[in-house]
């Protein structure tokens, strides 16, 4: 009355399943007509073209309880965002949480107030070489430029809160939101309102050099108008010395730059995973994230990436050769760079997001960058594509021929 059958499946699986018998004549027809079919139906044959499953929309970032603790940034020597800083204190005060802005800052907040009474009680200043700053601070707010969020985000080198930026630099391409549209965007944020997001890839530095730099001799510094004052010092220390080298480490959001330490040219060795993959004679060579794509990488002839991907990008500075062009990375690679003995100039200078660097010295030391697994979510205005190619448009006036105008 019960019979086992054991198919074969599409993928060479053994499939079994159990009839039972309730009609002889009946049964045994459907049996008869359901093996005929699965002998004669042929196998499915793939696609030539696959479609793959369509990507999830733009992301969402919605607070889970308003923000208890606030940072907030502000560009130096603008009126217009201390005028803005003002504002923006007076509308937090109100939602009753703690303030947190940079000593120097606080101390120039009090010091300008003529009235006894404190009118920000909620104000604090953040706490130096806090251990973990990410667990006390909620959010960040920046009222400045693109330098002014470098800044903000070289506070958190793991994990980050979500930033909140209004331009009020000179080119803006990171600070989606106008000072008009501040008031609206804090009380989306304190009413639970989801706000768009894009996560920016960074990158981790690690510095190892048994040479020292001369900091007065760096190319921020300009105390001297001598010739020789724009070549940078090296102290050489040998490598078998009982000293050992120095390690340097930091958090890149834009890019890491290897550039020579004179006039002379630099010859660069490129290691992926270990392996040598090139050597570049050049001025050096950027390190870029998809978010500096469209910083110095940019004017060093290297491609715009979108800022939400991850990965980065390898972009030589003024090369000797005509083949040497920028490569993009996947995420996964470590990448290693190496300034052998052979190289005309003396050394390199690194710098992560044109801060003061280090200086690596030829036949000695590498530059070692890896991308970050901690991203920074910057809240958006618009959704992610949408912010990114109107600033290409608006900032960078992108393909904006006559022709060409972007309708953006």
């Amino acid at each position: 009355k019960e019979l086992v059958f054991v198919v074969e499946g599409e993928k060479g699986e053994e499939i079994s399943f159990l009839w039972t018998f309730t009609s002889k004549e009946k049964d045994l027809y459907f049996l008869k007509t359901a093996l005929a079919q699965m002998k004669e139906q042929p196998s499915p044959t793939p696609p030539l073209i696959s479609f793959p499953t369509p990507r999830q929309p733009t992301p969402l970032y919605s607070f889970s309880r308003p923000p208890r603790n606030v940072l907030v940034f502000r560009k130096p020597k603008s009126e217009e965002a201390h005028n803005c800083l003002l504002e923006l204190l007076s509308v937090l005060e109100k939602k009753t949480v703690n303030i947190y802005v940079e000593e120097k800052l606080f101390h120039e907040l009090n010091n300008n107030n003529n009235n006894n009474k404190n009118p920000f009680p909620s104000l604090h200043s953040l706490p130096p070489h806090h251990p973990d700053l990410f667990s006390l601070i909620n959010l960040v707010i920046c009222l400045g430029g693109d330098g002014t969020i470098l800044h903000a985000v070289s506070l958190f080198p793991h994990q980050s809160p979500p930033l909140l930026s209004f331009n009020f630099g000179s080119l803006g391409f990171l600070t989606p939101f106008t000072p008009k549209e501040a008031y609206t965007a804090l009380e989306n944020i304190f009413s639970g309102k989801p706000l768009h997001v894009c996560y920016r890839q960074r990158l981790a530095c690690k510095v190892t050099t048994h040479d020292t730099i001369d900091s007065s001799s760096s190319p921020s510094s300009s105390s001297s108008s001598s010739s020789s004052s724009s070549t940078h010092s090296f102290h050489p220390i040998s490598s078998s010395s009982s000293t050992p080298p120095k390690v340097f480490t930091d958090i890149a959001l834009n890019e890491v730059a290897v550039v020579r330490s004179d006039l002379q040219m630099c010859t660069a060795e490129i290691y992926l995973n270990s392996r040598l993959m090139t050597k570049i004679e050049a001025d050096g060579v950027i390190i870029s994230t998809p978010t500096g794509s469209s910083g110095y990488s940019l004017s060093a002839g290297g491609t715009i990436l979108d800022p939400s991907m991850t990965g980065f990008q390898l972009t030589p500075v003024a090369p000797h050769s005509l083949t040497s062009r920028p490569i993009v990375l996947r995420d996964d690679v470590s990448l290693e760079v190496r300034i052998p003995e052979s190289s005309r100039s003396r050394g390199c200078y690194v710098s992560v997001d044109g801060r003061q660097g280090v200086g690596v010295g030829r036949g000695g030391g590498s530059v070692e960058i890896v991308c970050s697994p901690f991203l920074v979510p910057c809240l958006a205005k618009e959704t992610r594509l949408d912010d990114w190619t109107g600033k290409l448009s608006e900032c960078l006036s992108w393909n904006s021929g006559r022709n060409n105008r972007s309708k953006l």
